[in-house]
C-alpha cells in the first residue's frame, strides 16, 4: 500500500460525497484524521482552478488533513464537476451553491466549528456568502483577497508602465472597458502581468516545487484523466460574463463590516488583487475581526510554503 493510501486508510473520514448544491449534483471530498477536528471548506481560485485543493487531493496534503477535516469541492464547471450542460455561470450561482455546501457539511458535523480557506476568486465568493449570512461560518482565511479593481488597477498599470512591456500593448490595456472586453484582451493583461511583473509569482522569492502536488492530483484515485484535464481548462475558464462580474466587483464595505474573524493574507507583490490597497482597506476599517498579513517576496499565487503557513494560521484561528 502506498504512503498516500495508508494516510487515507488511517483517517476516520476519507470519502467522496455527492451533494445537491443549488440543484446540481456535485462531488466533494471530505478527509480528516479525526471527525472532531475543526472543519475547513476550501474555496478555490480561478474561477475554474481547483488545484491543489480538489476532489483529486485524497491523501495528498496530510499537513492539512492531520489537523483539520478538509472539504475539497471542485466548483461546478471544473475538475470532477465539469461537463454540466446549459449552465449560466454567475457569482450569485456560486454563492448559492456555497451556502448549500455549508449546510451539507454542518449536517455531517453539527458540533464542529467550520471555516473557509479561500483563494483569489474564492475570496470574492467567501465575502459574498457572508453578505447573505454574516455568521454562516466561524472564520475565514483568504489568500489574495478580491476587493475591487481586480487585474486592472492603478498599481498594476504603473508596474506595467515601468516594465519592458511595449507601449503599444500598454495602450491596449489602458483602453480596456471592464463592461465590454474580449477574452483576447484579458489574456493580454494576464500574460503581461505574469511576464513583466511579480504580480503572479515573485521571481525573486523562494522557489517552491509544485510538481509533486500536480502529479499527485494527476494520479489521484478519485480523478479520471478528463477530470485532471478539466481542472486545467474547463467550462468556467474564459467565461466573459463571470469575469465581468469579477472585474466590476467592489466588496470593500462588506469586508470592512465582517462579523467573524477574517484574515487576509497577501503576497507582497500581488497586483492582481492589489496588496497596498488591501492593506489600507484593513487599516482603515477599524474592525477588530478584519486582519491583514503580508508574505514577503510572494505574489498572487500561493506556493507549497504558503500552504504550510496557512496550516499554522488555521491552527491559531481554530484554537
Amino acid at each position: 500500500m502506498s504512503k498516500r493510501k495508508k494516510i487515507s486508510a488511517s483517517y476516520e473520514i476519507s470519502k467522496v460525497f455527492t451533494f445537491e448544491l443549488n440543484g446540481y449534483a456535485q462531488k466533494v471530498l471530505i478527509e480528516g484524521r479525526r471527525t472532531d477536528l475543526p472543519v475547513v471548506i476550501c474555496l478555490h481560485g480561478g474561477p475554474g482552478s481547483p488545484m491543489p485543493f480538489s476532489v483529486g487531493s485524497r491523501g495528498l496534503l496530510p499537513m492539512l488533513t492531520d489537523n483539520f477535516v478538509m472539504v475539497y469541492w471542485d466548483q461546478l464547471g471544473c475538475g470532477a464537476n465539469a461537463g454540466v450542460k446549459n449552465v449560466t455561470y454567475s457569482l450569485d450561482l456560486f454563492v448559492k451553491m456555497t451556502i448549500d455546501l455549508v449546510k451539507e457539511v454542518r449536517s455531517l458535523f453539527p458540533n464542529n466549528k467550520i471555516y473557509f480557506l479561500a483563494t483569489s476568486w474564492g475570496s470574492l465568493l467567501s465575502i459574498s456568502v457572508l453578505k447573505v449570512n454574516p455568521t454562516i461560518v466561524d472564520g475565514v482565511i483568504a489568500w489574495g483577497q478580491i476587493a475591487k479593481d481586480c487585474f486592472i488597477n492603478e498599481n498594476a498599470i504603473k508596474a506595467l508602465r515601468e516594465s519592458k512591456l511595449s507601449r503599444k500593448k500598454l495602450d491596449k490595456i489602458s483602453k480596456i472597458d471592464k463592461n465590454n472586453f474580449t477574452s483576447k484582451q484579458m489574456k493580454l493583461v494576464a500574460t503581461s502581468l505574469r511576464k513583466y511583473t511579480n504580480a503572479y509569482i515573485n521571481k525573486e522569492g523562494k522557489k517552491s516545487n509544485m510538481l509533486p502536488l500536480i502529479l499527485g492530483i494527476f494520479t489521484s484515485p478519485d480523478y479520471k484523466f478528463k477530470d485532471f484535464r478539466n481542472a486545467l481548462k474547463n467550462d468556467v475558464t474564459g467565461n466573459n460574463d463571470l469575469f465581468k462580474q469579477i472585474l466590476n466587483a467592489d466588496v470593500t464595505e462588506d469586508l470592512k463590516s465582517v462579523q467573524i474573524p477574517y484574515l487576509i493574507i497577501q503576497g507582497e507583490t500581488d497586483l492582481i488583487t492589489d496588496t497596498i490597497m488591501i492593506k489600507n482597506l484593513v487599516n482603515e476599517s477599524n474592525n477588530k475581526y478584519l486582519k491583514f498579513e503580508m508574505v514577503e517576496r510572494a505574489g498572487h499565487i500561493p506556493d507549497f510554503d504558503s500552504i504550510e503557513q496557512n496550516v499554522e494560521v488555521l491552527k491559531i484561528m481554530t484554537r
